[in-house]
């Protein structure tokens, strides 16, 4: 089992960042057709094409090296959950200069493989408001409802249809999903075009 779990946690890493990358090239690869239609009528436009595929491809590469980083990085092993995830919400601002609040002050009592589990669904959020929300605020909170934790992820950037973002694959939510049926946790997703997101991850305590 313990097999099994490794394989498919490979399996969902590698096309995560599968993903991130095709994303990048795509987009650099239609500006790129953009500069080689503006070149001969409008140079300028053509300039201000290539600054942008330039700089699509840069995030795509420093996504791709902090997905690898984190592949080989063990943070919960170092820091513990809720200092790695406070750690992972700071660079999340920082790199973007968004003001992302943590209030995870609860004490937790999971196992290794629960703690994992919720590491990379809220690290997977926070990817996707730094890939796509275009958020000003982040909250991440810990609350508990009777005998589950329940963490969260809270942005005000611009939203996408929830069913869209599982069908297309663009936002990550399949391994997201995937994740939290592994430790039989409830994960919700809500989101709407123009009001932010929220995502929301609840399990079980260990006694």
């Amino acid at each position: 089992m313990e097999e099994l779990a490794a394989s498919q946690e490979r399996n969902r890493l590698a096309r995560e960042l599968h993903d991130t990358m095709a994303h990048s090239i795509s987009g650099a690869t239609v500006q790129l057709q953009g500069v080689q239609t503006l070149l001969g009528v409008d140079p300028d436009a053509a300039k201000a094409e290539l600054k942008d595929a330039r700089k699509q491809l840069k995030m795509g590469l420093a996504e791709s090296r902090r997905a690898i980083a984190t592949l080989r990085a063990s943070p919960i092993e170092e820091l513990g959950l809720r200092s790695a995830l406070e750690k992972a919400a700071r660079q999340l601002g920082e790199r973007n200069q968004i003001d992302v609040q943590t209030a995870l002050s609860l004490p937790v009592n999971l196992t290794h493989s629960q703690e994992q589990a919720v590491y990379r669904i809220l690290t997977s959020a926070f990817n996707n408001i730094e890939r796509h929300a275009a958020a000003t605020k982040v909250l991440v909170k810990l609350e508990k409802e009777q005998s589950n934790l329940c963490f969260s992820v809270m942005d005000d950037g611009v939203g996408f249809d929830g069913q869209q973002g599982f069908s297309n694959g663009r936002y990550g939510l399949i391994g997201m999903k995937e994740r939290a049926e592994l430790i039989n946790a409830k994960l919700e997703i809500n989101s709407k075009i123009g009001i932010g997101t929220t995502v929301r991850l609840c399990l079980s305590e260990q006694s």
